[in-house]
C-alpha cells in the first residue's frame, strides 16, 4: 500500500515537472512534439522534419536534433535504436508496434 503511494506520488511530480517544461517550449517545439504525438509509431529526425516543415516551413533539421535531444532530456520522447545507423523517436509510454 505504501509502495503505491510513493509510485503514485512519483509518477504526479513526473506529470507536473513535464507539464512545466511543455510550457516552456517554443512554438516551433510544441510543434515537433505536437507532431511526435500525432505520429502512429516511431518517426526518424528526417521524417519528423518533413512533417513539421509541412506545418510550419520555418522549421529546420537542426531544430528537429535540438528538440529532440530536449526532450530526451526532459523525458518526453524515447530513443530507440532498431538498427545501427538509424534512430527513431516516440513519445515515452505510447506504444508502437515495431
Amino acid at each position: 500500500m505504501c509502495h503505491d503511494r510513493i509510485r503514485l506520488r512519483m509518477r504526479i511530480s513526473r506529470s507536473n515537472s513535464n507539464l512545466q517544461a511543455e510550457s516552456a517550449l517554443t512554438p516551433q517545439q510544441r510543434l515537433i512534439l505536437d507532431v511526435l504525438r500525432e505520429a502512429e509509431g516511431r518517426l526518424d529526425a528526417k521524417e519528423l522534419y518533413r512533417r513539421a516543415a509541412e506545418k510550419d516551413p520555418g522549421v529546420n533539421l537542426a531544430t528537429i536534433y535540438r528538440s529532440l535531444r530536449l526532450f530526451k532530456e526532459l523525458g518526453l520522447v524515447e530513443e530507440q535504436h532498431l538498427d545501427r545507423a538509424q534512430c527513431y523517436y516516440e513519445i515515452k509510454g505510447s506504444e508502437s508496434v515495431a
